[in-house]
């Protein structure tokens, strides 16, 4: 009888018929069990192709190009486009309509080879050698271009901060959050990224399944602050707040009173992870605490390692 298809949408702000008739819908601020109010809205013409990466190995699984709205009001990107041959095919990727961005916010497309089956997930992919990335209307008028060579591995170009006329390389990408490349929480993210491994995983225990266990090492020379990070693949676990030395090492795992009475007193149990580790092999993500996304290890083991 009815029916609505809609893209991205802004936190805490509803979709609404509008009109004398309602026949059309639109941005509002929500109101349950009342008339419904539309939303202000700003334009698109300041929107900002604000970070992107060419080259995704470890940190993530495929490359992005992000979004920022710098207005103070959220915007309708519902009808544009983004495309890598912006001259000749500027319509390469059209955005889903009833698609938007929040003041200040971002919207993150993941490239990809072939047709798009996900509002967010583009039909074509960034040549690291050199490349044009293009934001522009339903008609085909620029808002915004930028163009880059020989991207290197797992390193983001962006506007730096945010929005900037300027882009600059970024060693911690950042789809969906601030891009930064200084301060205390840059440095702390860096560490993670360069010192944090996984250095024993057991995913096939003979006298029982529950003896599944991952050991973490702090490779690096400097103190690593685990709070946050997580495990997004294979199994799931966020770290409580932890501080790891140089060397040290802990563990996740299944169930500790059967770890214990296996392997005696274990003081570096940190917590226990939902889901199990597959005895044929499978995939395991390491990330980054929230907003960053990037993956601190990712890796597949297989069974034949038997």
């Amino acid at each position: 009888l009815d029916a609505v298809f809609f893209g991205l949408q802004a936190p805490d702000l509803s979709l609404g018929r509008i009109g004398q008739d309602l026949e059309s819908w639109a941005l509002n601020q929500p109101t349950p069990g009342a008339e419904n109010r539309s939303q202000p809205m700003a334009q698109a013409s300041r929107l900002r192709i604000n970070e992107w990466l060419a080259a995704a190995e470890v940190l993530f699984g495929n490359d992005f190009i992000e979004l920022y709205n710098p207005d103070a009001l959220p915007v309708s990107i519902g009808g544009l486009q983004l495309s890598d041959d912006p001259f000749n095919e500027p319509d390469k990727f059209q955005i889903k309509p009833l698609s938007f961005i929040a003041p200040g916010g971002y919207a993150v497309f993941t490239t990809d080879d072939g047709d798009a089956t996900d509002s967010t997930l583009l039909n074509f992919k960034l040549d690291a050698k050199h490349e044009w990335i293009g934001l522009l209307t339903a008609e085909g008028a620029e808002i915004d271009l930028v163009v880059f060579d020989s991207a290197r591995d797992d390193i983001a170009r962006g506007r730096l901060p945010d929005g900037d006329p300027l882009y600059a390389p970024l060693q911690l990408p950042s789809p969906g959050a601030p891009n930064i490349a200084a301060g205390p929480e840059y440095d702390r993210m860096v560490a993670l990224l360069n010192s944090l491994r996984v250095a024993e995983l057991m995913y096939f225990p003979q006298d029982h399944p529950d003896l599944e266990y991952i050991e973490l090492v702090n490779a690096g020379p400097q103190s690593l602050d685990l709070t946050g990070v997580r495990f997004t693949q294979g199994i799931t676990f966020t770290f409580p707040s932890l501080m790891l030395a140089p060397g040290e090492r802990v563990l996740v795992v299944k169930d500790p009173a059967r770890m214990i009475a296996k392997y005696g007193a274990m003081p570096n149990i940190t917590g226990i992870y939902d889901g199990r580790l597959s005895d044929s092999g499978e995939s395991i993500a390491l990330t980054l605490p929230v907003p960053f996304e990037a993956d601190i290890l990712r890796f597949r083991y297989s069974n034949s390692w038997i």
